[in-house]
């Protein structure tokens, strides 16, 4: 073998080797591009997760207002009108269960007796659902009602 042939046999050697891909493992480039992406959506499914854990908190709170009002309207039924008039006109503040104690929760009962025949009760239910630059903000739920003063006298 000549100087030319080893010559040509070592070039054709690392022309090889230069072609080859080395599949051993990955790039450093590889793993910090990975690493991004699976950052980028355990950020966003925590995002979701923490609006859908407010939402949930939100509505169990508003079902829990619709109760108490329901509740408190409920308890009407064993009043005669000339009771309810007694006890709650024109308004009067009611306790409400169900609420955490931070959440200020507090119901008004309000009676609108101006019809002779007629008796207007509307049970309000409101609580605190946040606070923007420290005042506190409010949610309200209602529930109205008629009620004749001849089919419940």
């Amino acid at each position: 073998m000549t100087h030319s042939d080893l010559n040509n046999l070592v070039i054709r050697e690392s022309c090889m080797k230069a072609t080859q891909s080395d599949d051993r493992g990955f790039s450093l480039i590889e793993v910090v591009m990975t690493m991004a992406i699976i950052a980028i959506a355990i950020a966003a499914l925590l995002a979701a997760l923490n609006t859908a854990t407010k939402l949930q908190i939100e509505t169990e709170k508003e079902i829990t207002a619709k109760n108490e009002a329901r509740r408190l309207m409920e308890a009407m039924k064993g009043y005669t009108c000339d009771q309810i008039v007694e006890m709650y006109c024109p308004s009067a503040t009611v306790g409400v269960g169900g609420f955490d104690e931070g959440d200020d929760a507090s119901g008004m009962i309000t009676v609108d007796n101006t019809d002779p025949t007629l008796l207007r009760l509307t049970i309000r239910v409101r609580w605190v659902i946040g606070t923007v630059g420290g005042e506190k903000r409010y949610r309200t739920f209602e529930v109205r009602r008629s009620l004749s003063n001849e089919d419940n006298a």
